[in-house]
């Protein structure tokens, strides 16, 4: 995870750096603006959110910059719930094929089999379930209600200190 957050910054950097802003907000610091061409538009503000309109459809990624993360708008629990003891450090909801798509990274002090074995109850009704674990690593993924899910839980004590590394990702509709 720290290397895609460390991967997206470069990049927003790079093209800050090579294109030039297109523009921002002087009465919000923090806010930039980058338009990147025939690629699209890219925008950053300073609660941590990166938007990203491109021809082949539109993203939007929150970082936990110190003040936490909220789930995008659309996301749903009911379907996919994020885990009752975790910290949500990233999210991402991209449109694609008309389809919403979500991903959200959290963090967690649980161990990571006990996470899995939550997931492992609560999705128990998945269709095509395909579950994967080796050594401190789980995977779940199937349908649920015609939607896509996938859950990766691993072991990993050196991301902001946590035990656990969670990413759940839910494509709504198939």
């Amino acid at each position: 995870m720290k290397k895609l957050c460390l991967f997206l910054i470069a990049i927003l950097t790079l093209m800050l750096v090579f294109t030039g802003c297109g523009g921002s907000n002087p009465n919000q610091p923090g806010n930039v603006k980058v338009n990147v061409g025939d690629a699209g538009k890219v925008s950053v503000n300073n609660d941590g959110k990166i938007k990203m309109e491109t021809s082949l459809g539109n993203s939007e990624i929150s970082v936990d910059t110190g003040k936490g993360v909220s789930l995008p708008e659309g996301y749903s629990e009911k379907i996919l719930p994020v885990y009752k003891d975790s910290k949500i450090i990233a999210t991402n909801k991209t449109k694609s094929d008309g389809k919403d798509i979500y991903s959200i990274s959290c963090v967690s002090n649980t161990d990571a089999k006990q996470v899995y074995e939550y997931y492992k109850d609560t999705l128990k009704n998945m269709q095509s379930a395909f579950d994967s674990s080796s050594e401190g690593s789980y995977m779940l993924s199937g349908l649920i209600d015609n939607n896509s899910v996938m859950v990766i839980i691993s072991s990993d004590a050196g991301v902001y200190g946590y035990k656990t590394l969670l990413n759940l990702t839910l494509q709504i509709g198939q």
